[in-house]
């Protein structure tokens, strides 16, 4: 893919514990019963797509918002839809290990390899695109430093970085 000329946006990056707090939060995933064999890890493992829909809160410690998060997974074929709480300003961001793109309301078109990079310029945030399909899942990603699930399996602390 052709890398577009992005802008350097430069932020606080404290978004990422908020993030992965709501999104944690969002996301149903069926319980897991202590007598079973399988983890959330292998579970997703045998899913070839799955979806999820929430919010994220964002704030940088001087300023904060909402967007309204929709997130499709086929393959190795990602799908996030982003967009303000009115809906006037939206993003269509698609990637998989070929690349990314975004589509803007505005009519903006970003394409390059890193969805974080795309994602975060377009929107003004820093936003840990792909860090956030493993929190939606549940699942320990790159850099995360501790994990911890409650008798059924499921996510109840999650720290990255």
């Amino acid at each position: 893919m052709k890398m577009w000329a992005s802008r350097v946006v430069t932020h606080r990056v404290c978004c990422a514990v908020i993030v992965a707090g709501l999104l944690s939060a969002c996301v149903a995933t069926p319980p897991i019963s202590p007598s079973s064999m399988e983890s959330p890890a292998q579970w997703f493992g045998k899913q070839r797509s799955w979806e999820a829909m929430g919010r994220v809160a964002l704030s940088d410690g001087e300023r904060g918002g909402q967007l309204t998060i929709e997130w499709t997974q086929q393959d190795d074929t990602h799908a996030v839809y982003l967009r303000n709480r009115l809906g006037t300003h939206w993003w269509r961001l698609a990637y998989d290990a070929e690349g990314a793109t975004l589509e803007g309301y505005d009519g903006m078109v970003m394409q390059g390899p890193k969805p974080d990079q795309i994602a975060s310029d377009a929107v003004g945030w820093p936003i840990p695109v792909k860090a956030m399909s493993f929190w939606l899942r549940g699942l320990v990603g790159p850099g995360d430093r501790e994990i911890e699930r409650d008798d059924n399996g499921q996510l109840l602390t999650l720290q990255q970085g």
